[in-house]
């Protein structure tokens, strides 16, 4: 029988604090973010040329390296606070976002056309069965999933950055995949025990069990830029504006 998986990756809302997932900009990383953002409105590329070691961004270095702390052995979400979007705007704020992306870990595809910044926003279009319209394009409500898990090597880490909040709705929502499978894990090991149990005595009867997938991360708002750095689907970081 398979063992559970302990830690701090199996959690469950009221275990979290928000030390837990929150990394916040230090004034150092704020500075170098504009600095940045200057010399990336001075001197424009395509956001998906720029590569980190352009920039000198020790600061934002190291709030990243926190990043990659909390999703390789914390509780494998985080929440990047804050991108100062109203001194910089949202083109250099996904430029930036690129930036820190590529900190974490490689940017790779995300859609079948080649696709490495996806926006995610409510277009006015119905994803009926056939449409071909993804239903991030649109405002209903997305269930738990765990992003790009149809590609054959999903990605590591999937960052959002949420450009306009919602006026209503858009809230994350973030599960533990680990907490999922050690209370399915439980369901088995029941079943199995009550299987045992009635075919030791006079009648036996066969034991079975449904149990439903439900994934994490929801989008954050109905306008975000989405781009995965490289290869896991039970990770996810968010950055905040």
């Amino acid at each position: 029988m398979a063992n559970s998986i302990d830690g701090p990756s199996a959690w469950r809302r009221g275990d979290l604090s928000t030390e837990d997932y929150r990394v916040a900009l230090s004034g150092a990383a704020l500075d170098e973010i504009r600095r940045a953002a200057d010399e990336l409105r001075q001197f424009p590329l395509p956001t998906i040329l720029r590569r980190p070691d352009e920039f000198a961004m020790p600061a934002c270095r190291a709030a990243m390296e926190e990043v990659r702390r909390v999703l390789d052995s914390g509780v494998r979400f985080a929440i990047v606070d804050r991108l100062p979007l109203d001194a910089i705007g949202a083109e250099a704020a996904t430029a930036i976002y690129w930036l820190l992306s590529s900190m974490v870990a490689r940017p790779v595809a995300q859609s079948l056309d080649g696709k490495l910044v996806y926006d995610v926003r409510d277009t006015g279009r119905a994803a009926l069965p056939g449409s071909g319209v993804r239903p991030d394009q649109t405002n209903i409500e997305l269930k738990f999933h765990t992003d790009n898990s149809y590609n054959r090597v999903p990605p590591d880490t999937v960052v959002l950055l949420c450009l306009k909040t919602a006026q209503h709705g858009g809230h994350s929502r973030v599960a533990s995949f680990h907490t999922l499978y050690n209370a399915m894990l439980a369901r088995v090991i029941r079943s199995a025990c009550r299987g045992s149990t009635a075919r030791s005595g006079s009648t036996a009867s066969a034991n079975s069990m449904r149990a439903r997938r439900r994934y994490s991360p929801r989008r954050p708002s109905p306008r975000t830029r989405n781009c995965g750095p490289a290869s896991a689907p039970t990770r996810s970081a968010a950055a905040m504006p």
